[in-house]
């Protein structure tokens, strides 16, 4: 009988040993799942964190902002019809093609410091860089207006 007991007993804690074996592979397997996911974790957050940059330096930039006429001596042989297609408006600005091509289109909206919100209307000539053209309905207010360096520019509806 005591022999019995004693027999019972080891198998109990043989069951209980291998019972805790199998917990700590478990717990290990888990602590390595855990590292692994921590490690895509810290990889995913530095790709966001690159992507939010670009996409930050798209939407805000410093440009120069210059002011233009519906006359063909600033545009084309077409004045009153903008790049994009419809007429001059207050309000719009012509875009340089280097932020046309980045994103900066037709009909979406950008806040100039010191101006204000204005509308994407028109393209300006390839020669023109990192520039914005604001448009004016008379040359005297454009001359007035003048040349702006330094502006910040952002790209409101991406």
């Amino acid at each position: 009988m005591k022999n019995s007991i004693i027999a019972i007993l080891i198998l109990i804690v043989s069951l209980l040993c291998i019972e805790a074996q199998t917990s700590w592979n478990d717990n290990v397997k888990m602590r390595d799942s855990i590292a692994v996911l921590q490690t895509r974790n810290q990889d995913i957050s530095a790709r966001l964190s690159t992507a939010e940059q670009k996409i930050e330096s798209i939407r805000q930039r410093i440009v120069t902002v210059t002011a233009y006429n519906p006359v063909e001596a600033q545009t084309d042989s077409t004045p009153r019809i903008t790049a994009c297609n419809t007429a001059v408006a207050p309000w719009t600005i012509a875009v340089s093609e280097d932020l046309f091509s980045i994103g900066w289109t037709c009909g979406k909206k950008v806040r100039l410091r010191g101006v204000g919100i204005v509308i994407i209307n028109d393209v300006m000539h390839n020669r023109k860089t990192n520039q914005v053209d604001f448009f004016l309905e008379d040359v005297k207010d454009a001359q007035a207006f003048g040349i702006k360096i330094g502006v910040k520019a952002i790209l409101l509806n991406l």
